[in-house]
């Protein structure tokens, strides 16, 4: 996906937190799927880019499946990038909101690839 629409500055306080406490809630088991997905429709997400030239989103191989990596904060983004034994390395990220990441960018990409 082209991500040079991407906003550099959305708000993200209230639609980060309320989509981290969606989620911990359909963990706990107290809301169904359709409310956490209607929290990450409004969520700004950071995404990884090719890089900083590139508008560009970075998708991932995962024992074998396609991912598109996003994060709901950079923290998450940084201990996911510690993970990866890529800690050191510099990151070039973008946001979208989560109904730009499903609706124009997913579309675009394998079939079956994970968010």
């Amino acid at each position: 996906m082209d991500t040079s629409s991407m906003s550099g500055s959305l708000d993200r306080a209230a639609p980060t937190e309320i989509l981290l406490a969606a989620v911990a809630r359909f963990v706990r088991g107290e809301i169904d799927f359709d409310e956490v997905l209607a929290a990450l429709h409004a969520a700004p997400l950071l995404v990884e880019r090719t890089s900083a030239e590139s508008h560009q989103v970075l998708s991932v191989r995962y024992q074998g499946m396609p991912w598109l990596p996003a994060f709901a904060t950079v923290e998450h983004l940084a201990a996911w990038k510690q993970l990866c034994g890529q800690g050191s390395r510099p990151v070039h990220t973008g946001e979208l909101t989560g109904h730009q990441l499903l609706h124009e960018c997913l579309p675009q990409l394998e079939p079956g690839t994970g968010v």
